[in-house]
C-alpha cells in the first residue's frame, strides 16, 4: 500500500518511496511522527514540471525539492517563494547579485 496521496500520484506518477524519517525518536511510540520521502526523475523538457509548480503554488503539495542529477544545486519552492541552495558561496553570491529584485524586503531577509 502506498502512502503517497492520490493528488501527489497524479503530479508525480513515477515517484518511488525513498526513505522514511522518524521525526523525534525520543517521543513515546504512540506519539511518534514519520515523514515519507519520495523521489522521481524527470527528463527536462519545456513544461515538464508545470503541474508540479502549480500544485506547490496552490499549496496542494509541500516540501518539494528539485535538483539536477548531480545535485550541484537544490531548489525548494513553496507557496510564498523559494529557497535556492548552491554548491559554492561564489555561485550563491552571483545569483543573489543577478536577481536582487527576487529577495525579500523584510529586514530579517525572510
Amino acid at each position: 500500500m502506498s502512502l503517497f496521496g492520490t493528488r501527489s500520484r497524479c503530479i508525480a506518477p513515477s515517484a518511488w518511496h525513498w526513505q522514511t524519517l522518524l521525526e523525534d525518536p525520543e517521543e513515546e511510540p504512540e506519539y511518534r511522527a514519520y515523514t515519507q520521502l519520495y523521489a522521481e526523475t524527470i527528463p527536462w523538457r519545456p513544461h515538464a514540471i508545470d503541474v508540479l509548480w502549480r500544485a506547490v503554488a496552490d499549496d496542494e503539495l509541500a516540501n518539494v525539492i528539485l535538483a539536477t542529477s548531480d545535485l550541484r544545486w537544490l531548489y525548494h519552492p513553496y507557496d510564498g517563494g523559494a529557497d535556492v541552495i548552491l554548491s559554492t558561496r561564489e555561485q550563491r553570491d552571483a545569483l543573489k547579485a543577478q536577481h536582487r529584485d527576487w529577495l525579500s524586503q523584510q529586514p530579517s531577509g525572510l
